[in-house]
């Protein structure tokens, strides 16, 4: 397959990812922590990270579906930023690994007990508002991160901004993404 080919096929699941994360945002505004819609937003923003960046690592530096893409192409060094992100410290673990953990026991093979979080919780104290605030600055800095994905892998095509639905240049979409990853988000903000 051609990075085209390659590149289209990975930009409408960094857009869907994206939506899902920007919705997040907008629904933790408007609905109680806890309810469905923010919880089906949440879960699906587990469930993207898991699978571009996490699941089938093996013997690779790093898993996920976009690390094999990238690597066909030898392109994967466009995800440094995002394996350093999965591999920041949370607690006793990594901020992947939770990520990982709760796809693969709750969402894509769950048991339907407290059993299945057990493994995370012994690791790392969720209910700890720094922890909780560090985790949640992570998902944001991971969504930055795929956004700017999407800029990075347009510039090694032919792709006009246009073609990715940006309304700047992509270096000024770059210069964005590089400031917003200095910001941090508030607790209240998911």
């Amino acid at each position: 397959m051609s990075l085209e080919e390659t590149v289209v096929h990975i930009l409408q699941p960094i857009k869907q990812f994206c939506y899902g994360y920007e919705k997040l945002r907008q629904t933790s505004r408007e609905v109680p922590d806890g309810s469905p819609q923010s919880s089906f937003y949440a879960t699906s923003i587990y469930h993207f990270i898991a699978v571009f960046y996490l699941i089938d690592k093996g013997k690779n530096e790093m898993g996920g579906s976009l690390y094999k893409a990238l690597r066909a192409h030898d392109l994967q060094h466009l995800l440094g930023r995002v394996r350093e992100t999965m591999e920041a410290p949370l607690g006793e673990t990594n901020f992947g690994e939770v990520v990982r953990i709760f796809r693969n026991k709750i969402l894509a093979h769950p048991k339907y007990h407290s059993r299945s979080l057990d493994r995370i919780y012994e690791k790392v104290d969720m209910e700890d508002p720094d922890v909780l605030k560090r985790f949640y600055n992570l998902i944001h800095r991971t969504y930055i991160l795929t956004k700017g994905l999407s800029v990075q892998l347009a510039m090694e095509t032919d792709a006009t901004p246009e073609d990715i639905g940006l309304k700047m240049s992509f270096p000024e979409a770059q210069t964005i993404i590089d400031r917003q990853l200095s910001e941090e988000v508030d607790l209240e903000d998911f």
